[in-house]
């Protein structure tokens, strides 16, 4: 998932930052306990680029995923940080095919170090 979004804001980073961005400045963490969401994009990095203050870039970065992006369905701003909630579509479809992966948490034959 963190790759998509990586993507998605790679790819259009001259409409949402006027830029072109290198990859190093997004940054991922797992969201904490305390709030909603599935994964936290750091926005500190980009708030120089947005010339805003981090809730706004945070604002903006994220109504544009989740305009631009269906598996991300809301998001909420605490601070710099942006928390994006993923839509439960994906999670379905990612236990699908687990499920359906008779091998799944197996490991292949002749995988162990000799």
């Amino acid at each position: 998932m963190e790759d998509k979004i990586k993507e998605l804001l790679l790819e259009n980073s001259e409409a949402l930052f006027g830029t072109s961005i290198n990859e190093g400045l997004i940054q991922f963490q797992k969201t904490k306990k305390e709030f909603d969401g599935d994964i936290t994009l750091v926005v500190f990095p980009f708030v120089k680029l947005l010339r805003c203050a981090p809730e706004q870039a945070a604002e903006k970065i994220g109504s544009f995923i989740v305009e631009h992006f269906d598996l991300v369905e809301k998001y909420n701003v605490v601070k710099g940080f942006l928390n994006l909630e993923i839509a439960d579509g994906y999670w379905v479809s990612e236990l699908k095919k687990i499920n359906e992966n008779e091998s799944f948490g197996l490991a292949q034959p002749d995988s162990k170090p000799t």
